[in-house]
């Protein structure tokens, strides 16, 4: 099993490195609240008040889950295009400074550069396209259980 710092550049901090991805996955997982306020402002346009109770309109209609999710999941998209980035600042970062390039192309396993340079972008990915995933899975469970049948 190798070490989160052998998935990385020599020189740079795996700790970092993670810490940067998870940032950029939180921030994906805020962008996506924006959601919920368009949801239960939607919602809540399906009611009207008669003294102390809560009916619903007769020509209610919920608008459709693509409307109410539109951009939500940007923060998302904007993450997985910067990590490509940071794969390729990784192989930037062997040719740079002391050139680690050079000892990069000495070693016995030749798969030792891509790995140091695609791991952590790639399980970064993967991680994003989880959360992602399960945002949108939440996003719609919370849709198709809350609001009123005879609205959808």
């Amino acid at each position: 099993m190798r070490k989160l710092c052998d998935l990385v550049p020599a020189g740079l901090s795996a700790r970092r490195e993670a810490r940067g991805i998870l940032a950029l996955c939180a921030f994906a997982a805020l962008w996506s609240l924006t959601f919920l306020p368009r949801y239960f402002t939607a919602r809540a346009g399906l009611f009207f008040r008669d003294g102390d109770l809560l009916l619903l309109l007769p020509e209610a209609r919920m608008p459709p889950f693509s409307e109410l999710l539109d951009g939500a999941l940007l923060g998302c998209a904007a993450a997985a295009l910067l990590l490509p980035l940071l794969a390729a600042w990784h192989l930037l970062y062997h040719y740079l400074g002391s050139r680690s390039i050079d000892l990069m192309r000495r070693l016995p396993r030749k798969r030792e550069l891509p790995l140091r340079c695609l791991a952590l972008p790639l399980l970064g990915e993967l991680g994003l396209a989880l959360l992602t995933l399960l945002l949108l899975g939440l996003y719609y469970a919370l849709y198709r259980l809350c609001t009123p049948a005879a609205a959808l």
